[in-house]
């Protein structure tokens, strides 16, 4: 089951990254390509982290793996509702 839920998540990752990829790149088409390569860093960045952090606990158990996707999604969608709330003008 837990094979199941891991590779549920990780089969969106692509079309979510594709798509937030997408709005980056209308937000900021004047300078595409820092958009594009600050939101790779970014990614790639918090990946290495996060992998580097759990790497160094010594757990006998997929819970920490589990907790930290959790954790990643729900902050994910936290800036998903900063980012989509209305620009005061």
């Amino acid at each position: 089951a837990l094979v199941v839920g891991v590779a549920a998540f990780v089969g969106c990752v692509s079309m979510v990254s594709s798509n937030a990829m997408a709005v980056i790149l209308d937000e900021f088409p004047h300078m595409a390509g820092t958009a594009s390569s600050l939101a790779g860093t970014f990614r790639f960045g918090i990946g290495a982290i996060v992998g580097a952090l759990l790497s160094l606990a010594t757990f006998t158990s997929a819970w920490p793996m589990i907790w930290s996707i959790a954790l990643c999604a729900a902050c994910s969608i936290l800036f998903y509702l900063y980012a989509s709330r209305p620009k005061k003008r």
